[in-house]
């Protein structure tokens, strides 16, 4: 998850986010630490499975 994280910062620094995906659980464990993770513009995609998560997209322009 560490190496996801500093990844996803990577990318968010080089301003190339806008238009990224996100994987879950692929490349984050859980739905919201996508969600905390990304920017304006991120798509993030669910795999199939049992997420048992509330979740706040914290006013973010993003698609889930």
């Amino acid at each position: 998850m560490r190496d996801a994280l500093i990844v996803a910062v990577l990318i968010v620094a080089s301003g190339s986010a806008a238009g990224a995906t996100l994987f879950v659980p692929d490349d984050y464990t859980t739905i919201q630490s996508a969600i905390d993770t990304a920017g304006t513009g991120i798509t993030i995609v669910v795999r199939p499975g049992t997420y048992l998560e509330n979740l706040d997209f914290k006013g973010k322009a993003i698609t889930v």
